[in-house]
């Protein structure tokens, strides 16, 4: 039963990271549908933990899931990056002339 419960989910994780090139054009809710990848790479991160801590060698299949899935977790979710402090000239303009007609 474990067996096939991870292998399913190794092909609907699989499916879904490849659903992200298909046209909304052609099925409009994909969008939606890819939103399910970072929920899909948790549950593939618990398989993976309870699959090892059984020492089973079907702990391959959600380790690939994960390394294979790892790039959509900072296309959906938006982490802080260092801030390019440079100090330069900015230009600010009041450009209301043409609000008067």
């Amino acid at each position: 039963m474990i067996r096939f419960i991870t292998i399913l989910l190794f092909l609907i994780s699989v499916t879904l990271f490849y659903s992200v090139y298909i046209s909304p054009e052609f099925f409009p809710y994909i969008g939606l549908i890819t939103l399910t990848i970072p929920l899909l790479l948790l549950i593939n991160g618990l398989f993976l933990i309870l699959l090892l801590m059984a020492k089973r060698k079907l702990a391959i299949l959600p380790l690939l899931t994960i390394i294979l899935g790892w790039n959509y977790i900072g296309i959906t979710f938006q982490f802080p990056k260092s801030v390019d402090t440079t100090e330069g000239l900015s230009i600010l303009s009041y450009n209301v002339a043409l609000f008067c007609l």
